[in-house]
């Protein structure tokens, strides 16, 4: 019979293949076992938007927006593409203000990873004499046309779709009464992700003892 961890930790996010993701647990004094895989799968929506009219300023509320944006529709633009590095460019988190600083973009304004203060910081910044260009996903936990005035003019762009994964086989070889399960959470749609496996969790803590501890981390 193979050694169980004491403490499970999933890594949720979508990239979370991704080396940068990776958690060091060489100094463990327990035995932990961590698992990198998705609880959303990110596909292309219905109608990719390839056009992309000459915008004040653009408004990024996630990672996936970034890459799915620059990897689909700006490429696909006919006016010079250097343009776009340059505008006003809202970001939701940290985070997402580091991928757009990867891409190339150099004016960009940072909101404190929620929705909320995002709107708040387009409210307080943006002078609405031009329309602003909103890049996300089909779905989202928090709308953010619904948290800007009325007279804001914003055209969203749909670039992708998320899909709630299925509950990791990793995890369910791993996952056992007495460990200690963390489950690291990147957005609100993946607690939502999240709270749909929940039931298939609970199967697993037959004697009560299970202990799950989910976590917000940074957009």
């Amino acid at each position: 019979m193979k050694s169980l961890a004491n403490t499970l930790i999933w890594v949720s996010k979508t990239n979370a293949h991704e080396a940068r993701y990776r958690i060091d647990i060489n100094n463990a004094k327990q035995r932990v076992k961590c698992v990198y895989e998705p609880l959303l799968h990110v596909l292309a929506p219905q109608n990719l938007p390839l056009m992309c009219p000459p915008y004040a300023s653009l408004v990024f509320s996630s990672q996936n927006a970034i890459a799915w944006w620059c990897e689909y529709v700006l490429p696909a633009q006919n006016q010079n593409i250097g343009d776009y590095f340059l505008r006003p460019v809202y970001a939701v988190g940290a985070q997402t203000m580091a991928a757009l600083r990867a891409r190339g973009f150099e004016n960009i304004l940072t909101a404190n990873d929620n929705v909320q203060s995002l709107a708040k910081l387009i409210v307080k910044n943006h002078n609405n004499t031009a329309p602003l260009y909103y890049v996300r996903g089909e779905q989202v936990s928090s709308d953010l046309l619904t948290l800007l005035p009325k007279n804001f003019f914003v055209v969203s762009a749909v670039v992708y779709r998320s899909q709630f994964a299925r509950l990791p086989l990793q995890i369910t070889e791993n996952l056992h009464a007495d460990c200690q399960f963390y489950v690291l959470l990147y957005s609100r749609l993946a607690a939502l992700a999240w709270e749909k496996l929940w039931p298939e969790i609970l199967a697993f803590n037959v004697r009560g003892s299970l202990n799950c501890t989910s976590i917000a981390m940074s957009a």
